[in-house]
């Protein structure tokens, strides 16, 4: 199947949607008209309307095609309900990416 360029075809095994839609449910009741809510909620519609079931190694998955704007989405809420449920999370942006080095005037 062709996409667009700017989607990505995902899939899921079906405990991983039914976590994700639990997850998009609990922002959707906290706040309706805030940004992460309005996203979830468009999130949830989204793969209620669109997505495939089929069947992968005996178990039920299912597929959609998110755009790069519903993926990111996706990351945030997701990264925002991992930072808010796990306590004392790990910092590990020291290890992150590449450090800036100080400038030398010399």
């Amino acid at each position: 199947m062709k996409t667009p360029g700017n989607t990505m075809v995902m899939y899921f095994p079906a405990e991983h949607v039914n976590g994700m839609m639990a997850v998009f449910d609990l922002f959707i009741q906290a706040d309706q008209k805030n940004e992460t809510g309005i996203a979830a909620a468009k999130l949830k519609e989204k793969i209620l309307a669109h997505g495939r079931i089929f069947q992968f190694q005996d178990t039920d998955a299912v597929s959609i095609m998110f755009f790069e704007s519903e993926l990111r989405s996706l990351i945030q809420i997701l990264s925002l309900f991992s930072f808010v449920v796990q306590e004392n999370c790990p910092d590990y942006l020291p290890k992150i990416g590449n450090k800036k080095k100080a400038h030398s005037n010399q």
